[in-house]
């Protein structure tokens, strides 16, 4: 496992997570 894995690997979960927090926090929003 190179580095450079290690570090898109990062990336992506990071990612995954604000997308995911952004959608809760959206449908949280609407119903508001």
């Amino acid at each position: 496992m190179t580095p450079a894995l290690l570090v898109v690997s990062c990336i992506a979960a990071v990612l995954t997570i604000l997308m995911l927090t952004d959608l809760l926090r959206d449908l949280g929003g609407g119903n508001e």
